[in-house]
């Protein structure tokens, strides 16, 4: 009586495990067909656009190149796995917004700051922070328009 029970319960778990991924994989054709129209990779439940990511990234500048000529925002937000997503931008008021108006809500993040530490090293653009408020405070100085007036 009691493996009839279990053997009825672990039908049922499978059962609801098909159902899931049937869900999962329906939500993410229909998420497929809306980023197309949005110029954005697809983008698959947990994993993301990995995928494409892993596609292209041996021509990961001209793809982010591609995708951004195709937006009409000039952005695009790449999915990555989990809940982390890239933003990638060319749009002038954007790029004052993510690096000026809204900087500490854009954190550049230990990824970007690996992949470019050997060019940038640890300066004012590779850098978040207490680190990049120094510079930039430094920085400053040395465009006021004073400075630049002589």
């Amino acid at each position: 009586k009691i493996q009839e029970k279990m053997a009825f319960l672990f039908s049922l778990l499978i059962l609801a495990f098909l159902v899931i991924i049937i869900l999962i994989f329906s939500a993410s054709s229909t998420k497929k067909t809306l980023q197309t129209t949005t110029n954005e990779p697809p983008s698959y439940p947990l994993i993301g656009s990995i995928l494409s990511f892993n596609k292209n990234r041996h021509r990961l500048l001209q793809w982010y190149t591609e995708l951004l000529r195709l937006s009409p925002s000039q952005t695009i937000s790449i999915p990555l796995l989990g809940n982390r997503r890239t933003i990638v931008t060319t749009n002038p008021e954007n790029v004052e917004y993510i690096l000026k108006t809204n900087f500490f809500n854009f954190p550049k993040g230990k990824p970007f700051t690996d992949l470019l530490g050997d060019l940038l090293g640890k300066g004012i653009f590779n850098v978040d922070g207490h680190s990049w408020s120094s510079q930039r405070k430094l920085a400053s100085h040395e465009f006021s328009t004073r400075s630049l007036r002589s």
